[in-house]
């Protein structure tokens, strides 16, 4: 019986995106400032067409 090797989820996550992306020219990332975290960065390298980076801001009232 042959041996998985594991992997943190996020790499995994991070690597098949990518495949996905490639395959599928119509798979977008939408990063919110997390793509550390969620391993998107090689998306962004490999296919800097199809990412893009969400800037959130809050507002407070007075």
């Amino acid at each position: 019986m042959s041996e998985l090797k594991k992997i943190p989820t996020r790499n995994g996550f991070g690597d098949e995106i990518v495949a996905v992306g490639k395959d599928h020219p119509e798979v977008v990332v939408l990063d919110i400032d997390i793509g550390k975290s969620c391993k998107t960065q090689d998306f962004r390298k490999e296919l800097p067409d199809q990412y893009m980076l969400v800037s959130l801001s809050r507002t407070v009232q007075q």
